[in-house]
């Protein structure tokens, strides 16, 4: 059983200074395969990434060159978990100095490494919450069964769903119409999303919940300041 996805990447944004003008919008395309064991997508005419997770390897490909390197599948998780406290100690030391920390926000580093910070109890909170039924909506009600504002918010919006900080500052967005998929299908593909473009995990597992592949997925994210 598998899926097989073809989508169309479109990135935006991003200076390579402060002072410089934005990077040209780049589109690409990334052909996706999705099987209950692992994962594999190409973004170039040469280059594989097999994601196996009943080994725990990742393999990547280089078809021009004849070679592939394996690694451990926990590596770049365990990285992103390195690099949260790492950011969390330069957010501090810019705070300090009374600078802009904006970007360096815990919750935003959330969303851009695709990590929990376990510690601060994370709450997504939606209006006109749909009737919360099966594991979906378990695991819903236990990341927002807060009676206070949630750290993130969830609404519909112009046939979207668009996820916001507290504050306002969109995280992500997706079209409301889309395919639907089996469930297992629907959790792998919310999985390569992670390991390849981030995301809030408590946006990601609202999202695997619905088990549809949506039409259009928009990202908002920032990289640390001065990097594009």
């Amino acid at each position: 059983m598998g899926l097989d996805l073809r989508l169309q990447v479109t990135e935006s944004g991003g200076r390579p200074r402060p002072d410089a003008p934005p990077v040209p919008d780049q589109t690409h395309e990334v052909q996706v395969r999705l099987r209950r064991g692992w994962i594999g997508y190409r973004e170039s005419e040469i280059h594989d990434v097999l994601l196996d997770f009943a080994r725990r390897r990742r393999v990547m490909v280089d078809e021009g060159a004849r070679t592939y390197v394996e690694s451990s599948l926990y590596a770049p998780v365990c990285a992103r978990h390195f690099e949260l406290s790492n950011i969390e100690h330069v957010r501090s030391v810019i705070a300090a100095g009374k600078g802009d920390t904006s970007d360096f926000e815990p919750i935003i580093m959330e969303h851009q490494l695709a990590v929990f910070d376990k510690a601060r109890r994370r709450t997504l909170t939606e209006s006109a919450a749909p009737k919360k039924t099966g594991l979906g909506g378990l695991l819903r009600s236990v990341f927002s069964g807060s009676k206070k504002p949630g750290d993130l918010t969830v609404q519909s919006d112009s046939g979207q769903t668009v996820y916001a900080t507290a504050e306002g500052r969109r995280l992500l967005a997706h079209s409301t119409d889309g395919t639907d998929v089996e469930p297992d299908m629907g959790r792998q593909f919310v999985k390569f999303l992670g390991y390849r473009y981030g995301g809030h995990p408590l946006i990601l597992e609202r999202l695997a919940s619905a088990s549809r592949v949506p039409s259009e997925i928009q990202y908002s994210a920032r990289m640390m300041s001065g990097l594009p």
